[in-house]
Order: structure tokens, then sequence, then C-alpha cells
């Protein structure tokens, strides 16, 4: 480092700066006890200085070099990274909140582990489904592992992570995993049996069509009686019935098109986004069928 540099510093940053010095000595020197509390102390001085980027290196350095001496009681500095992440760079707050959630997990503390998950999926790009995929399966087996039975947060992620399948175009997949949480709810209340039953109706209507989405909803309504329904399955239900031209019709891209252009009613609106989503894709699979025929 120039001299000019060094002189340019905030007495922040150059502190920081011998602390990692200083922890790089103590790591050669086998004191990782040492380094890490070195590593901890300038991730603080670089947050004092917005120094974000460097100060989730010097944690995640922290974390790294502490968690096999205290795997028991995982109060590593670690931690700290969730609340400064979205500061940071966003591939150097991944790689600390990944690291951390499995220093957590590997020790025993399977909530905040899942939580740390929950925040990595708002972290990955829209476009990336297989990692927000696997970040929600994750997390759903750690809130498992943490109460060892069934639980709402669980059931929850794996609804999420069987969204994000059908984003993708994976719809057997999808329908697979709603189906299975359908069945698995069996003993719980029934609405979310009923909610995810509904998310399975619009994976077959993008999968098989609309005779096949048809059936799947008449199913629905044949295992789940009226007190499955919450507002929020009514109003995903009033969206699907709508989008079919009425009960007992079939959906076409004409009624499906009417739907997506009504103004919704209610003031939380009538349709979450996944609904929404999924509507707009057989839409538009619709139109292309039948804009195939007529050419045909």
């Amino acid at each position: 480092m120039s001299e000019e540099r060094y002189h340019t510093m905030t007495p922040e940053e150059r502190r920081a700066r011998t602390l990692v010095a200083d922890a790089r000595t103590a790591v050669v020197h086998g004191d990782h006890l040492a380094a890490s509390h070195l590593f901890r102390k300038a991730g603080n001085f670089f947050k004092l200085d917005h120094r974000w980027q460097w100060a989730g290196v010097a944690f995640q350095e922290a974390g790294e070099l502490k968690a096999p001496l205290e795997a028991h009681a995982p109060t590593n500095p670690l931690r700290s990274v969730r609340n400064a992440a979205p500061k940071f760079g966003r591939w150097t707050a991944v790689v600390c909140l990944e690291t951390a959630a499995e220093i957590l997990a590997d020790a025993g503390e399977f909530r905040p582990a899942a939580w740390h998950y929950n925040s990595l999926v708002g972290m990955v790009a829209p476009q990336d489904a297989d990692t927000k995929i696997r970040y929600w399966e994750t997390a759903a087996r750690l809130h498992e592992a943490d109460d060892r039975h069934w639980t709402f947060l669980a059931s929850n992620a794996w609804m999420a992570a069987g969204e994000w399948l059908a984003r993708k175009g994976d719809y057997t997949a999808a329908i697979d995993r709603f189906e299975w949480l359908a069945h698995r709810n069996a003993t719980a209340p029934t609405q979310g049996q009923y909610r995810q039953r509904l998310r399975a109706v619009l994976c077959y209507l993008c999968r098989d069509g609309p005779e096949a989405a048809k059936k799947a909803l008449e199913r629905c309504e044949e295992r789940l009686p009226p007190s499955g329904r919450d507002a929020r399955n009514d109003r995903i239900r009033r969206a699907i019935v709508e989008a079919m031209g009425g009960a007992g019709r079939c959906f076409t891209a004409r009624s499906i098109a009417r739907t997506l252009q009504t103004p919704d009613s209610s003031a939380d609106g009538r349709m979450d986004t996944w609904t929404r989503i999924m509507l707009e894709r057989a839409w538009q699979l619709l139109r292309n069928a039948e804009e195939m025929g007529r050419q045909r």
C-alpha cells in the first residue's frame, strides 16, 4: 500500500486494516480464536466507515474461524451480518448469510438458520428460480427439524418452493408438491389444504389444459367442505371460477383475459401475484393454441 493511500484513509479504515493484518498474523501462528476476534473488530470498524463489502468479508472470516471452536454455542459474528447484509455487495451478502445459516444449522440452531435462508430468497434474482427453490426447501427442512413435527412455517416454505417450481415451468413437480402438502396437512385445519389444491388447479391448467383443470377444481370442491375456505382462499377460488367464465364452464383465452382485465373489487385485491402470473401464462398458452388451430 502506498504512503499516499495510507494518509487518505479515515481513522476507522486505517484501524480496520491494521486489525486485519494482525488477524492474518494470528492465523499464521495458529491462534484462530484471537484471529476471529480481530476479524470481528475489523468488521465493526469497516461498518463505522460504511465499507460494507469489506465488513462482510471480515465477518465471514471471523465466523469461519470461530465456528469450529464454538460449534456448541453459535454466537458467532456472522449473526450480525444479517442486519447489515442489504448494504453489502449482493454476492458478498449471499455468501455471508449462507455461511451463517450453515454454521447455525450444524450447531442445532435450526430456527435462526431457517430465517437466514428466508432472507437469502429475497436476495436472489427472480430469474434464478433453482436457487430460490433450494433455499425454500432448505428452510422447510430446518423448520421441521426445529419443532420435530409438521409445522405451519415448514408448510409455507414447502408451498413457496412449489410456487417457484411452477414459475420455472416444472408443473409436474409443482403439482406433486402441492398435492403432497394437501395430503400431509390432512389432520391440520383445512384452509391450507384448500389453498394448496387451488394452486394445483392452476398448474393442471398450464400443463394439461382447461378440461384437466376443471376436473381438478371439482375434486378440490368434493374433498374439502366450505369450512376450508377463508377470505384469501375465497379470493383465489373466485378468480379461478371467473377465469372459467362461471361455475361449471371451462377455461378459454377470452374468459381468462376478461378476469385479468377486471379491476380488483376488494381493498386487498382479488388474487395474489402468483395466481395472476399463472393465469397470464395460461392465457398465453390458450391463445397460442387457438391461433394454431385457426391456421390449420
